[in-house]
């Protein structure tokens, strides 16, 4: 196996390594100006080369259940988010990191995710525009 062989065999394995369970980590999260949810889980049930797929359930801070849903092509192609009217993302892998585009009713947003080299952590770092203006957040998660 050539050099480049080994390369896209690592990120293959990374890429599958963020399918699993992963619950946000309030003390290390920053949602800086949105209401921080009281839970939230992502199951990640696909993760490959060509295709993603979540699942996101949780207890916003207001106390109301809230799920969605995304699954598609890792290729930018946008594609609905169920659960979440208006929503549209799209997912692409830069080496490593999972970049996420999406439009809502009132704003686009960008998103880049990294998972830790144990495989424990997925650190997601976002900007939404609106017209009021931007703002940055970051959640983290802990594999469980």
């Amino acid at each position: 196996m050539d050099h480049s062989d080994a390369n896209s065999a690592n990120l293959l394995d990374e890429r599958s390594r963020a399918q699993g369970r992963w619950v946000l980590d309030k003390e290390k999260s920053d949602f800086r100006g949105e209401p921080m949810p009281r839970q939230r889980v992502i199951h990640i049930t696909c993760s490959s080369e060509s295709r993603f797929a979540w699942v996101m359930q949780g207890i916003s801070a207001e106390g109301q259940a809230i799920e969605s849903a995304w699954s598609g092509p890792v290729d930018g192609t946008p594609c609905e988010v169920q659960g979440r009217p208006g929503w549209k993302m799209a997912f692409h892998w830069q080496g490593e990191m999972l970049l996420t585009e999406a439009t809502t009713p009132v704003s686009t947003r960008r998103e880049e995710t990294q998972f830790s080299g144990d495989g424990k952590t997925m650190t997601i770092r976002g900007v939404e525009t609106r017209e009021s203006g931007e703002r940055r957040w970051m959640e983290v998660y802990e594999r469980k």
